[in-house]
């Protein structure tokens, strides 16, 4: 997709200060004043954890995946170019060994072929590389495992936490908007729902495994 003009030079610049402090702040083509807050809150987090039900979470999607999506929410090239930009920045702090990232995935994800099979394929491989750094634990919840209904049928969600005193966070996507959740209750019944989701899903080991079984039969 041709991008030319003043978005490419901000898709440029964007991709140019990703590892840099604040790259989020300033003016920044579609980024809400809310997003430029979660992302700052991102950026102070110790520990993120994850459940998706009908994508892959954004902060393992590849730049061709993340494009598909974008797609979805937005229609002039420009802006798609920039939503994907923004993507692949917020992907730099899971380089840090000091932040944490604990997700579980809906088996159902690794079947729905967004932008058709070949960049599935090229997706997966992407989540088997990314879940082998010691600071990611990637989990799937396998369709046998929603039997017995749960509390992540009810949608996706992220939730930050915090070393210092600050009180965890949980985000919550519209279509189009966000919600941030702070309130003590809402944010504990979140994180009591990741548990039990983690306790229900296939560990790290076997989920890798079922990735590569998924891309072997979709080659």
């Amino acid at each position: 997709m041709g991008v030319g003009g003043n978005a490419a030079s901000y898709v440029m610049d964007l991709a140019r200060r990703a590892s840099e402090s604040h790259w989020w702040e300033g003016d920044r083509p579609g980024l809400s004043p809310l997003m430029q807050s979660w992302i700052d809150w991102e950026d102070q987090a110790s520990g993120i954890v994850e459940w998706t039900l009908d994508v892959v979470p954004g902060l393992l999607q590849t730049a061709e995946y993340a494009r598909q999506l974008a797609g979805a929410w937005a229609s002039r090239p420009a802006e798609i170019e920039a939503r994907v930009a923004t993507r692949m920045a917020r992907q730099t702090l899971l380089s840090r060994d000091t932040v944490s990232y604990d997700v579980v995935i809906d088996e159902a994800v690794l079947h729905r072929p967004i932008g058709g099979a070949t960049l599935l394929v090229d997706q997966l491989r992407h989540l088997i590389r990314t879940a082998e750094r010691p600071n990611i634990s990637l989990q799937v919840l396998p369709t046998a495992a929603t039997v017995r209904a749960h509390r992540g049928l009810i949608g996706s969600f992220i939730a930050l936490q915090f070393s210092e005193k600050d009180d965890p966070l949980v985000q919550i996507e519209h279509i189009s908007s966000a919600v941030i959740v702070d309130d003590p209750a809402e944010v504990e019944a979140h994180l009591a729902a990741h548990s039990t989701l983690t306790e229900m899903a296939m560990s790290p080991a076997e989920s890798a495994d079922l990735i590569r079984h998924v891309v072997k039969e979709m080659e």
